[in-house]
Order: C-alpha cells, then sequence, then structure tokens
C-alpha cells in the first residue's frame, strides 16, 4: 500500500503542498549521486554518465564504464568517480581528464570539503588537491566504505571493518581509531567536528564523541541507514533507515530520549536524506518516491513530490536558497522549491 493508499492518511498529507514549484527530466537510467551548487547541479548515473542539469534540461558532461559511484564540483571542475575505477576531472567546457585510474577496484567512495578530495579503492584511500595527489593512506584491515572531511579539512574519517579510523591529512602519523566490532558501512562527521557517526550493518548508528571520549548506539531502525546528516548547529543527527525522518537531539547523551520522528509514509521508508539550507529544514525521500520538506523543531512535513513507485535515491541542495535536487531509481531528475 502506498502513501496515497493509506485510509488512515491525513489528507493534506496526500497533496503536495501548494507553494512547491517543481520540474522533472528523464534521466535515461537510474540516479546514483547528485553535487548540488548555488548555480549548477550535476548527476550520476547508472549507465555511466555524468550531467548537468539546468532548467533547460540535461547535457552529458562525462561518461564512466559502470555505474558512477562519487561526485562533486569544486571550484574549477565537476570530478566524478564510477565502477571503471578512474577519478575523472571535467572543467567547464573541457573534455574529461583522468586524474587516477585504480587497479582492478572499484572506487567506492568519494568525499570533499573545500578543494580537497578523497576517494576510497579497495583498502587505499587518496586525497587530492587542485588536481595532484597530497596523501595516501593505506594501513585499513578491510575494504573502505566510506569517507568523511571534518570541516576544516584537515582531517578525514575512513569507515571500515571493526570502527572507523581518522587520519590527519597534513601528518604522516598513524590514524586515531575508533573501535566498533563489526561492520561500519558510512560515516559522517559533525559540522562542529565533535561528533563522528556511523552506520553498522546491524540497522544502527554508533556515534562517537571526541571531545569526552563516549560513544553511543542508536537502534530501532526498519532497514540498514544508508544516509547520515546534522543541522548546521550540530543539534541534531539525522538518518534514513525508517518510516519517518529520524532526527536525534545531541544535547547531553544521544539516545538517552526518543529522537524526533518528522514526516510519515505508510508501508515506506526514508531512502534519502538533505538539509534544506537553514539548520531547522530538511528534506526526506522515500522509498516510493515521496519528497517530504520538514522542520526539526516542529516535526512537521508537507508534501513536495508525490510517490511514483520509484525510490529516491539522491537529494541535494547548495548554500541559501538553492533549489532541492533529486534524483530516483527510475531515472527522474529534478529540482523543486518550496
Amino acid at each position: 500500500m502506498t502513501l496515497l493508499e493509506h485510509p488512515q492518511a491525513d489528507g493534506g498529507f496526500a497533496r503536495t503542498a501548494p507553494d512547491i514549484a517543481a520540474r522533472e527530466w528523464d534521466a535515461g537510467a537510474n540516479v546514483t549521486c547528485l553535487a548540488a551548487g548555488r548555480t549548477r547541479v550535476h548527476a550520476g548515473l547508472g549507465d555511466g554518465r555524468v550531467v548537468a542539469l539546468s532548467p533547460d534540461g540535461l547535457r552529458d558532461i562525462a561518461r564512466h564504464k559502470g555505474a558512477v559511484t562519487g561526485l562533486c564540483a569544486t571550484r574549477d571542475a565537476v570530478l566524478s568517480c564510477g565502477q571503471d575505477g578512474r577519478l575523472l576531472s571535467t572543467p567547464p567546457g573541457a573534455i574529461p581528464q583522468i586524474l587516477y585510474q585504480a587497479d582492478a577496484a572499484w572506487i567506492t567512495a568519494l568525499a570533499h570539503q573545500g578543494g580537497r578530495v578523497a576517494i576510497a579503492t579497495a583498502k587505499r584511500v587518496l586525497v587530492f588537491e587542485d588536481g595532484q595527489m597530497i596523501a595516501r593512506f593505506d594501513d585499513h584491515p578491510s575494504t573502505v566504505s566510506g569517507l568523511a572531511f571534518f570541516a576544516d579539512g584537515r582531517r578525514l574519517a575512513v569507515s571500515r571493518y571493526n570502527g572507523v579510523s581518522i587520519w590527519s591529512v597534513d601528518a604522516l602519523a598513524p590514524p586515531l581509531t575508533l573501535a566498533w566490532a563489526g561492520s561500519v558501512t558510512a560515516v559522517s562527521v559533525s559540522p562542529d567536528g565533535r561528533y563522528v557517526a556511523g552506520a553498522t550493518q546491524d540497522r544502527e548508528i554508533h556515534v562517537w564523541d571526541l571531545v569526552t571520549g563516549r560513544d553511543f548506539r542508536l537502534g530501532g531502525y526498519q532497514r540498514k541507514v544508508k544516509g547520515i546528516g546534522w543541522t548546521a548547529d550540530t543539534s541534531y543527527l539525522y538518518t534514513t533507515g525508517a518510516d519517518v525522518l529520524v532526527a536525534w537531539g545531541l544535547a547531553g547523551d544521544p539516545g538517552a530520549i526518543p529522537p524526533l520522528e518528522i514526516g510519515y509514509s505508510f508501508a515506506q521508508t526514508v531512502s534519502a536524506v538533505s538539509p534544506l539550507g537553514t539548520p531547522e529544514r530538511l528534506a526526506s525521500g522515500y522509498s516510493n518516491g515521496c519528497i517530504l520538506l520538514g522542520e526539526v523543531r516542529k516535526g512537521a512535513a508537507r508534501i513536495a513530490r508525490q510517490p511514483d513507485g520509484a525510490a529516491i535515491t539522491a537529494l541535494g541542495t547548495g548554500l541559501g536558497d538553492g533549489p532541492l535536487a533529486f534524483g530516483t531509481a527510475g531515472g527522474r531528475l529534478g529540482l523543486l522549491r518550496g
């Protein structure tokens, strides 16, 4: 049963909010990742294409062999990586350049902060700045599953089996190890650098407090968590993996009180999350294609896109009042404001 068919659903929840403005395009393949800025939006697709999205439509700018696995936009270029093991740099209006070619391995993760970009391939992590490799970290006990920079770009969190490694990009030193038994499948760092959150194979979030040295388990999810985010003031951590947008308060002990639950979709789960330019506003995409816009402390949400049966696979927005970009497993790309 979908959101619109749920007989107990609020009638207002079954209708798109009247102030939503949206446009959509057919990308021709499932959307795997997005890079959204104030004036530019780019998407990576399952057929290997990287496309630029504008109100005028879609334009191919690069191509990988196999799916695009990571994407970001720097000041000078769009960087993309894929199942072909290549890291490509595509300046505006120019031919893509190969910055790195992995040996018989996918590039499984990409992160960026300022002018720095990190990629993971097998057990190796490489960091680039201005198109040049500036650091390489090989000392991981297993395949790297996720990457996240700290806000200053000087430290990098790396998730893998049995925990998270935190490397100093500028210093040749062993990493700080955050241990947790089992597979950590994704990692995120709070805007103030105090917390590191890792999604686990056991449908939980594990949070490390780097100030106090304590760590916490946050559970109760119906599905494995794939997306983690933070409000800009680090008051809340929010995630995918439930039938609501889950927002955990970080004042005191995380998990000591139940999280805020924003929005609801019957028999569906949140598959993508994104901030909306202000600390209080968040967007959540669902496994049925619905998108909700919510406000954290109010616990309120309104529908910005009705479900079409294809999961929202990526959400992203630039700073300020830029539009929310979204992509789906059915190959739809869109922009919406509201």
